[in-house]
């Protein structure tokens, strides 16, 4: 019992590591495909804007 508890608690410290390691890349990416996605949806309101040529 208290051997797996002590897994456990080896697993969570692992995991906070691994976290803290990722959070400042996953925050970058964030911000990278926040960016992305607004070029993308600002694309699209000028493309609608636009006159439809071929309808």
């Amino acid at each position: 019992m208290y051997s797996k508890e002590n897994n456990t608690v080896m697993i969570h410290s692992r995991i906070l590591k691994i976290r803290a390691y990722f959070v400042p890349m996953g925050s970058i990416l964030s911000s990278m495909t926040r960016t992305i996605l607004n070029r993308i949806t600002t694309n699209s309101e000028r493309s609608k804007n636009l006159p439809a040529g071929g309808i």
